[in-house]
């Protein structure tokens, strides 16, 4: 496979010409390997005949500019949007995408297919327990087995937990509907997996799903369902090794990768501009129709910048009195010092000339 610098609006790009006419969806894949994570070049695999095409016009025209133009027919799925979220239950990230992206699930709710992908890693070797007891800290479950990382970015004591919240997503999701999933995604948040009160466990879960009104014997039945035979977890197993999700946490729009910034307004545009031609659905909105959308990080951000420059004004404006005002006094002061150095002088020359016509008259 060679690859060709090509110029694009706004920056740069890369176009790889593949070696054959034949691109083998199920084993190439254009896909970041971690390691450039940093690197924002969009890039492009093409067959090799077209990308003989454009060599040949690029060396017969070499003045002239070549735009390429990339559309996305299978992208569009019908009319539906296919959004799937690659993660893990001790992943913060994820759950800002919850609170955030509600409004627009909302308003792509007739066009929305969405599949949560819990990630295991097979490891060969290590303990298993089927057991639903978060009590134990064996992060495996099944023969084969199926474990979760035990470095988690909440920091949690016991991996145990974070395996058995993945199950416990995994139910919620497949025995009721998207809405209610998406109400304990964020209440999950709130109250349990908040950074300021970690409650990252077993009884926080249970709490908030007894307070949405959800079974939990149900949802406990489920667990030992995915368990005790094949279902969800080895979909999800699966899917991450042939979709080769290396990085988590990864969203994909019907099927295709989503790369830029975590933002729910970001991604609702990227939704509309390049896989739903829906203008009730993509259209600007009215002010009735929008709602408040609070995003924590960004506006306290904004929040904490407005604060710390109006602090800096303030001690600036202080400042510039107290300099002001030491300028003032200073230049009193030197004002009171130069007439009574006046006067002094006067009072000195008039005792002079007194003195002197004294002295003229005794003459």
């Amino acid at each position: 496979m060679k690859a060709y610098n090509i110029q694009r609006k706004g920056g740069k790009g890369m176009l790889l010409i593949y070696d054959s006419n034949q691109i083998d969806d199920d084993n190439i894949y254009n896909i970041d390997d971690i390691i450039g994570k940093k690197v924002t070049i969009p890039s492009m695999i093409i067959p090799k005949d077209f990308g003989n095409i454009i060599k040949k016009y690029i060396e017969e025209n070499k003045n002239e500019t070549i735009i390429i133009s990339m559309k996305f027919p299978s992208a569009l799925n019908n009319g539906k949007i296919k959004l799937e979220l690659f993660y893990n239950t001790d992943d913060y990230k994820i759950y800002n995408f919850f609170k955030e992206f509600e409004y627009y699930k909302n308003k792509l709710s007739n066009v929305l297919i969405f599949t949560p992908r819990l990630k295991y890693y097979v490891i060969k070797g290590e303990k298993t327990s089927n057991e639903l007891n978060s009590n134990s800290k064996i992060p495996c479950i099944k023969q084969k087995p199926f474990c979760v990382n035990s470095i988690n970015k909440l920091k949690l004591d016991n991996p145990r937990e974070i395996l058995l919240e993945n199950l416990r997503q995994s139910c919620i999701f497949e025995v009721y509907d998207l809405n209610k999933f998406w109400s304990y995604m964020i209440n999950f948040s709130n109250k349990c997996s908040n950074y300021e009160k970690l409650n990252f466990n077993e009884e926080c879960s249970k709490k908030i799903i007894n307070e949405l009104n959800l079974n939990y014997k149900e949802i406990v039945k489920c667990m030992e369902n995915l368990i005790n035979s094949e279902g969800k977890i080895e979909d999800d197993y699966n899917e991450y090794n042939k979709r080769k999700i290396i990085s988590i946490p990864q969203l994909t729009i019907n099927n295709i990768y989503y790369r830029e910034m975590w933002s729910a307004k970001q991604i609702f545009n990227r939704i509309c501009n390049g896989f739903l031609n829906n203008k009730k659905i993509c259209s600007s909105l009215s002010p009735e129709d929008v709602k408040y959308h609070f995003n924590f990080g960004i506006n306290m951000i904004i929040l904490i910048t407005f604060g710390i420059a109006l602090l800096l004004f303030c001690t600036i404006l202080c400042f510039r009195r107290m300099v002001n005002r030491a300028f003032e006094d200073s230049l009193d002061d030197k004002i009171k010092e130069q007439a009574l150095v006046s006067i002094r002088q006067y009072e000195n020359f008039r005792i002079r000339n007194s003195s002197h016509k004294l002295e003229l008259i005794n003459e």
